[in-house]
């Protein structure tokens, strides 16, 4: 593959995460300010949040091992079918739920399932690239979506403070549509798994998990991270409203975080070259810790503006430090499996858990006892972290 040919690559990827995660932010980004414009309580957000993380913990498995053992039904054709899946949904929602609250409920679960289950497929995909001697930049594809990321949350926060909570599903639709038509024409390499090496087998996930001992901690490590910091993104409302800010505060907060993702995720192959993954994991999960710190101390809107910088040092190095910990952690042929369990340990298990007890705290302990919590979480998942990566004897990856 030629410089140009490989800049194509590269902008064809990027403009699918883009798609992806600008639907995901209007949609997610904005879930409490769209269920408290409908009536429902903090900890009803909380319980739709945890439960459709939830069952993609039961739906996202199942998928990830058909992936790795089909010919046909490869990452690229489960991207496109849930994204279909979450499209009809947010349609309904829109033009037909009205005020039932029980619909509007299990539609928005729905798409939360869609949103958790898609990313490890796009992330699998790039990987196909890597593993097949294709040096695709993931870091700079996913920087790029958390860009769009960032510009929908800003654009979007202005827009429902000025008109209406309700304008996250007509954008919603117009993201997914764009993500479906990209990852359809996105056919840079033949339609099919790489093949695995002499010796690998397709293993079930309890196999895996005891396969690899330290991959499994690690999937453990994971979960508490999430749930020390998926829940200051998914309440973030409350906490700006703690500092005194509204929506578009909020929207300001949430952008600036996504922005720092792209640098941290662009620069991640030239920190590889520096310290190894392990390193860098060690170091980001230690971030997760001072930034809930940060926010737990925050009296201001600045405090709460500058804070979001350190998601160059916290989600902008976990991330791909995930991705490229699975890919050269697990053999080629449990690839899809191996992502999707990390994905599903932290967005599924860790973020769930997060959404729920938080949501519960909020309306007992107000936003700084939801903090204290997720701060708490951060410190277990960062201890973990450091006993699963103590001692390693390989130095990079």
């Amino acid at each position: 593959m030629n410089k140009k040919e490989l800049r194509n690559l590269n902008a064809h990827y990027a403009a699918s995460q883009g798609a992806l995660w600008a639907g995901f932010a209007i949609i997610w980004g904005f879930l409490s300010v769209v269920l408290l414009h409908y009536g429902f309580t903090g900890s009803q957000i909380g319980i739709i949040s945890s439960i459709s993380l939830l069952l993609s913990i039961f739906v996202q498995p199942p998928l990830a091992a058909l992936a790795d053992r089909s010919i046909r039904i490869t990452s690229r054709y489960m991207t496109i079918f849930l994204a279909s899946v979450g499209l009809a949904a947010c349609l309904v929602l829109w033009l037909f739920a009205g005020q039932r609250s029980t619909l509007i409920a299990v539609l928005f679960i729905v798409i939360g399932i869609v949103i958790t289950v898609i990313p490890p497929f796009m992330n699998t995909m790039a990987m196909e690239f890597v593993l097949n001697g294709i040096p695709l930049n993931f870091g700079m594809g996913r920087g790029v979506g958390s860009f769009f990321y960032g510009l929908s949350v800003l654009i979007g926060g202005f827009l429902i403070e000025k008109y209406d909570p309700r304008l996250v599903m007509p954008l919603f639709l117009v993201f997914f549509s764009t993500l479906i038509l990209v990852v359809y024409l996105f056919r840079h390499l033949p339609d099919r798994p790489r093949e695995p090496d002499s010796g690998e087998h397709v293993l079930t996930n309890l196999q895996l998990i005891r396969q690899y001992p330290r991959y499994a901690l690690t999937l453990v490590a994971c979960a508490f991270l999430m749930a020390g910091h998926s829940p200051v993104c998914t309440y973030m409302n409350f906490v700006v409203e703690k500092a005194g800010g509204g929506a578009s505060a909020m929207g300001t907060a949430l952008a600036i975080a996504a922005f720092m993702e792209l640098p941290a995720m662009s620069l991640f192959e030239t920190f590889k070259k520096h310290f190894s993954v392990f390193g860098l994991f060690r170091f980001c999960a230690a971030m997760f810790v001072v930034r809930n710190l940060i926010f737990l101390a925050a009296s201001s809107v600045a405090v709460i503006y500058i804070n979001p910088v350190l998601n160059f040092f916290e989600y902008g190095i976990f991330l791909p430090a995930t991705v490229y910990y699975v890919s050269a952690a697990i053999d080629g042929a449990n690839q899809v499996k191996g992502q999707a369990l990390i994905h599903t340990a932290a967005a599924g298990v860790g973020s769930a858990f997060g959404a729920l007890c938080s949501g519960l705290l909020l309306d007992r302990a107000g936003v700084s006892g939801m903090l204290i919590f997720t701060t708490l979480c951060s410190a277990v998942g960062f201890g973990i972290i450091w006993i699963s990566t103590r001692r390693r004897k390989e130095a990079t990856i």
